[in-house]
C-alpha cells in the first residue's frame, strides 16, 4: 500500500508538471485546437439568466468568499490539523501570488481585452481551497471521503464555466488554474502527512524542502478583469498615442535626413578646397613629399580617407581586456559555540578580475584572490594570492545556441554561480550566505557543453573531483566524474524568475564535504559506487521583492565510523530567503531574511542558520551592509555541542 505522503507527493509533482506543460503549450501556440469551439459553445449556450447566475457563482473563487471560508475551515478541521493552521493559511496566500506571476511569465491574453489570462486566478484559488476542504474534512468521513472529493470539485468546475461565460478566460486557462491549485493543496498535504509519519529528522528536511520547491515551481494575485467597455476605451487611447508618436517620429526622421544632406554637402566642398590647396603646393624635398603623400591621397579621395579611418580606430588586443575586482573590509563581534567572545576588524577580500574578448566568439575570464591570514598571522605562507577562477568560454549566441566552457570554476549544482564577489552579490543580499552554499558549492576543474535558447538552458559536464575508487579493478585516480543541469529563466522590467535542477555523480566532491575532516574516509569509496547528489532551486523577483528557495541532498546514505560509532548519513541542506531592494534619494537600500538548515552533517556544519541583514548600495559599485547571524549546533549525541552562537557584522564592499 502506498504511504499517504507518497500519494500526495505524486499528486503534487504530477499537477505541477501538468501546469508547466500547459504553460509551455499556450505560450508557444496561443489558442490551442478546440479551445475556441468550446469557448464559443459555452458563451452562445448561456442565456441572460444564466449569465446573471454565473456572475454570482464566480465569487466562490474570490477573496470575499475565501477569506471567511478559510477561517471557518480552520475552525472545523480536526485538532491535529488545526495545529498547523499556518500551513493551510500559507497555501491560500501563496497560490494567488504564484498565479499572478504565472500570468506575467506566460503572457497569454484573455479572449476579450489585453490583460493576461493564464492561469485563471479564480479557479486556482477555488481549486486550492476546496481541495483542502476535502482533505481536512474527509478524515471524519473515512470511507465516504471519495464522495466528498467529487462534491467539492463541482463548485470549482462551476467557477471555471462562470469565467468563460464572462469572456474572461480560455478553457486551458481553467485547466492550468485547476492544476496549479491542486498542486499547492497537494504540497500542503504532502508536508502534513510526512510530518505525521516521520520518525527522524531526515524526512522532515526532505518534506520541508520539497514542499517549498513545489510551491516555487509554479508561477503567481487575484485575477482582475476590466469590463469590455473599459478595454475598448483603453485600446482607443493607445491607438491615438501610437498614431501621434508615429507622426512625431516621421517628422524627426525628415529633419535628420535634411541635416545629414547638408553635412554631406559641406564635407564634399571642404574636401575639394583641400585638394586644390595641395595641388598648388609642390614638395620642396623628397622626404617632405613622401611624408605628405598620404595626406594628398586622402584629400583627393575623401571616400578612401573615410575607408581608412575605421582601420586606424580599430582596437588593439589590449583594449579588449576588461579589468575589475573588489575589496571588502568588515568589523565584527562574535560568540562561538564554546561561549568565547571575539571582535575584530579585517580585510576579508582582495580580488582582481580580468576578462578578455579578443574575438567575438570566445571569452576568457580570470579571477585572482588574496587569501587572508587573520592578524596576528602565525603562518606567513597562508597569506598569499591564488587563482580563484579561470574559465574559457566559446560561444556565439546570436548564431548558435551551443557553448563550451572549460577551466576552473563553480559547476552548476545548486544556486551558486561563482565564488567571485560579483557572483556572491547576485546570489544573496546577506553577508554570510546560506548553509546550502557552504556545504554543497563545488569549485572544480571542469569542461561543460551547454545550450541556451528561449529562456531554457541545459548542460552536461565532466570534472576532475577528489573522490576516487581504489582496488585491483580500479587502479589509480581517473577522470570519471560528471554532472548535468537543466533550467529556465525569464527577466522583464518588473519580473525575474529562474528555476533549475542539477545532478552531480559524487556529492562528496562538493567543497564543504571535501573539506570536512570527519568525512575524509568517504573520499575513497573503495569498490563501492559513488553517492550522487540532486539539487533544485527557484528564484522569483517582483517589484523589488525577492523570494529564493533551494534544496540539495545526497541521493543515498553513506556509512561512516566516528569515535567507534556507526553512522548512516545522507547529507542535506535547504534554504529560504526573502528580500526587498528599492531606490530612495539616489541610493538603493535593502533588507533580507534568510533561514537555512542541514541534515546528517554531525557537527561539521551548524544545524541551522538564521540571518537578518540591512544595508544600501551607495552607488552601483559601493555597498555597505550590517547583519545579525544566529546558528544552532547539532546535539551532543550527533557530535555537536547542543549550543548556539551569534555574530554581528558590518561590511563595506567596493567593486569595480
Amino acid at each position: 500500500m502506498i504511504a499517504p505522503a507518497t500519494r500526495w507527493r505524486i499528486a503534487c509533482l504530477g499537477n505541477a508538471g501538468t501546469f508547466l506543460a500547459l504553460a509551455f503549450l499556450v505560450s508557444s501556440w496561443g489558442v490551442l485546437p478546440g479551445e475556441r469551439l468550446i469557448y464559443e459553445t459555452i458563451v452562445d449556450w448561456t442565456s441572460p439568466t444564466g449569465v446573471t447566475i454565473f456572475k454570482t457563482i464566480k465569487y466562490l473563487g474570490s477573496w470575499q468568499f475565501l477569506l471567511p471560508a478559510t477561517l471557518l475551515l480552520l475552525w472545523l478541521a480536526p485538532a491535529e490539523e488545526r495545529r498547523r493552521w499556518w500551513l493551510w493559511a500559507g497555501v491560500m496566500v501563496l497560490a494567488p501570488i504564484v498565479e499572478g506571476v504565472g500570468k506575467e511569465i506566460v503572457g497569454r491574453p484573455r479572449p476579450v481585452g489585453r490583460a493576461f489570462g493564464f492561469p485563471s486566478g479564480h479557479v486556482t484559488a477555488a481549486a486550492t481551497y476546496f481541495s483542502l476542504v476535502a482533505y481536512l474534512i474527509g478524515h471524519r468521513l473515512k470511507n465516504r471521503a471519495i464522495v466528498l472529493w467529487i462534491a467539492v470539485w463541482v463548485p470549482v468546475a462551476l467557477v471555471g464555466i462562470a469565467r468563460i461565460v464572462q469572456r474572461a478566460h480560455w478553457p486551458a486557462d481553467l485547466l492550468g488554474g485547476a492544476a496549479l491549485g491542486l498542486a499547492f493543496a497537494s504540497a500542503a498535504c504532502w508536508w502534513h502527512e510526512g510530518a505525521k509519519a516521520m520518525k527522524d529528522r531526515n524526512m522532515k528536511g526532505s518534506v520541508v524542502a520539497a514542499s517549498i520547491f513545489c510551491v516555487l515551481a509554479g508561477s503567481p494575485a487575484w485575477a482582475q478583469q476590466a469590463t469590455p467597455a473599459e478595454e475598448l476605451e483603453a485600446l482607443k487611447r493607445m491607438m491615438k498615442e501610437v498614431i501621434s508618436q508615429n507622426e512625431e517620429l516621421q517628422r524627426r526622421i525628415r529633419d535628420l535626413e535634411a541635416a545629414m544632406a547638408k553635412q554631406e554637402q559641406a564635407t564634399k566642398e571642404a574636401a575639394k578646397e583641400a585638394a586644390k590647396e595641395l595641388a598648388r603646393e609642390a614638395p620642396k624635398e623628397p622626404a617632405k613629399a613622401a611624408a605628405t603623400e598620404p595626406a594628398k591621397a586622402a584629400a583627393v579621395d575623401p571616400a578612401k580617407a573615410a575607408a581608412t579611418e575605421p582601420a586606424r580606430a580599430k582596437k588593439g588586443p589590449l583594449e579588449k581586456i576588461q579589468l575589475g575586482g573588489a575589496i571588502e573590509v568588515e568589523a565584527g563581534r562574535r560568540r562561538d559555540f564554546k561561549g568565547v567572545h571575539t571582535s575584530d576588524f579585517t580585510l576579508t577580500t582582495a580580488e582582481f578580475d580580468f576578462e578578455a574578448d579578443i574575438v567575438d566568439w570566445a571569452k576568457a575570464e580570470l579571477s585572482l584572490q588574496w587569501l587572508s591570514c587573520r592578524t596576528p598571522c602565525d603562518d606567513p605562507a597562508a597569506d598569499k594570492i591564488t587563482v580563484n577562477e579561470a574559465l574559457i568560454t566559446l560561444a556565439k549566441p546570436s548564431k548558435f545556441p551551443l557553448y563550451l566552457k572549460a577551466g576552473r570554476g563553480v559547476v552548476p549544482f545548486g544556486i551558486s554561480t561563482g565564488t567571485t564577489v560579483a557572483a556572491k552579490l547576485e546570489e544573496t543580499l546577506t553577508i554570510t550566505g546560506p548553509l546550502t552554499v557552504d556545504v554543497f558549492e563545488a569549485k572544480e576543474d571542469h569542461i561543460l557543453l551547454g545550450a541556451k535558447a528561449y529562456g531554457f538552458r541545459a548542460g552536461v559536464y565532466v570534472y576532475d573531483g577528489t573522490t576516487k575508487q581504489l582496488g585491483a579493478a580500479y587502479g589509480g585516480k581517473r577522470l570519471e566524474h560528471y554532472g548535468a543541469t537543466i533550467g529556465y529563466g525569464i527577466q522583464t522590467d518588473t519580473l525575474s524568475f529562474d528555476a533549475g535542477f542539477d545532478f552531480i555523480d559524487s556529492v562528496f566532491d562538493t567543497d564543504g564535504l571535501t573539506g570536512a575532516s570527519d568525512f575524509l574516509a568517504l573520499q575513497n569509496r573503495g569498490k563501492r559506487g559513488y553517492i550522487s547528489g540532486l539539487a533544485g532551486h527557484a528564484r522569483l523577483g517582483l517589484w523589488g521583492f525577492s523570494l529564493t528557495g533551494e534544496y540539495e541532498t545526497a541521493y543515498d546514505e553513506a556509512r561512516i565510523i566516528l569515535t567507534r560509532r556507526n553512522f548512516h548519513i545522507q547529507p542535506q541542506a535547504w534554504q529560504v530567503e526573502v528580500g526587498y531592494l528599492t531606490e530612495l534619494f539616489g541610493i538603493k537600500p535593502f533588507a533580507a531574511f534568510n533561514y537555512s538548515e542541514t541534515v546528517d552533517l554531525l557537527g561539521t556544519f551548524p544545524k541551522r542558520r538564521l540571518l537578518g541583514a540591512v544595508g544600501s548600495y551607495l552607488s552601483d559599485n559601493i555597498r555597505v551592509a550590517a547583519e545579525y547571524a544566529n546558528e544552532q549546533d547539532y546535539s551532543k549525541t550527533l557530535r555537536g555541542t547542543g549550543r548556539d552562537s551569534d555574530a554581528w557584522t558590518l561590511r563595506l564592499t567596493y567593486e569595480w
